[in-house]
């Protein structure tokens, strides 16, 4: 099988937002450090999060293209995320009694019984539970968990298009325009316009998108710019230099982001290549657990923002670990049960 570089870069995006989370969850504010040398454009978290879609838009599309069926497609996205949101949304309700403050008995509150329900549904998230986190900087429990309904739709509005996949060149076309819509719509409504506003969808909708089929798009591309990563990356690299120091990283974002992300994600370097091999893939996890573990240990601790961001991102591993060993590779090995 061909290695590549996007296991790596998934952990590296999951960290991102681990830093930027800590930043708000220790009360420090939501300017980390890449906020503070980029202008104020952008924090690692929004990094983070845009590069986790891109990556999804190039594998899940590959997916849909190896995939017999609508059926299969969505069989192996529910592997992948159900399992270990189920197995955390649990553990995170056994664990919660030991930082809940209230009169009323935990038993009795009736948010503890829909947390699980509620988040596991992806469209009704429940953030908090009175009682739960109260006298922290933020009384979230898990605010990681705010993207994964787009994540969802995106698989769901993908899987439409399974009835062109094999043709290539409508694809590819189908493909362009969404990304072309998704970033025009987001540019034009995070303006003045006022019939935007009318819209009944928020501006992650378009952002996140846009990021998406960007990565699908240039997995339809693969082939052609192939021998043109490296410099594609130089490029890239280059220009996002540029658009930080000059302050126009929100126009060229989409083009951008996309660009580095694809073409060092495609590339092979050892031995960050094999990363997922040697301790498995972590950023899922990393992603579902690190917030809840900042809270309690903020709860406990009153960390400052190096404090939590040190322990945290240790002890979120240790969860990442044991969800990818126990729960998730144990659930994919279920994906050729509807082949």
């Amino acid at each position: 099988m061909y290695k590549n570089n996007f296991d790596f870069l998934r952990l590296v995006f999951s960290v991102f937002v681990v830093i930027t989370h800590s930043h708000i969850l220790s009360g420090a504010g939501e300017g980390d450090f890449l906020y503070s040398i980029t202008n104020s454009q952008t924090n690692f978290s929004y990094i983070g999060v845009r590069g986790f879609f891109i990556i999804s838009g190039f594998l899940i599309f590959q997916s849909l293209l190896r995939s017999k069926g609508v059926i299969e497609f969505y069989w192996k996205r529910m592997l992948r995320l159900f399992p270990a949101l189920f197995v955390v949304l649990v553990l995170t309700i056994l664990i919660l009694p030991v930082v809940y403050e209230s009169v009323m008995p935990y038993i009795r509150n009736k948010e503890v019984w829909t947390y699980v329900p509620n988040n596991l549904s992806l469209y009704h998230l429940q953030f908090t539970i009175s009682g739960v986190f109260k006298n922290n900087p933020s009384s979230g429990i898990n605010g990681s968990l705010w993207t994964l309904c787009y994540e969802f739709s995106l698989y769901i509005f993908l899987s439409s298009l399974i009835i062109i996949r094999k043709n290539n060149t409508l694809i590819k076309w189908v493909l362009l325009i969404l990304f072309l819509f998704f970033s025009l719509m987001y540019i034009n409504s995070s303006g003045n316009n006022p019939a935007f506003y009318r819209i009944n969808f928020h501006g992650n909708l378009f952002n996140l998108s846009a990021f998406f089929f960007s990565g699908a798009l240039f997995a339809s591309f693969e082939n052609e710019f192939y021998n043109y990563r490296k410099s594609l990356l130089v490029s890239g690299v280059f220009l996002i230099i540029l658009a930080f120091s000059f302050s126009f990283f929100e126009q060229v974002q989409f083009f951008v982001l996309p660009l580095i992300v694809i073409s060092c994600g495609t590339l092979s370097t050892n031995p960050i290549n094999c990363i997922s091999e040697q301790i498995g893939d972590l950023s899922y996890g990393i992603y579902i657990y690190s917030f809840p573990t900042q809270q309690i240990l903020m709860h406990f601790f009153k960390f400052s923002y190096s404090g939590l961001l040190s322990s945290s991102i240790m002890i979120s591993i240790i969860f990442a670990f044991a969800s990818w060993h126990i729960i998730e590779k144990r659930a994919l090995r279920y994906k050729k049960l509807l082949h």
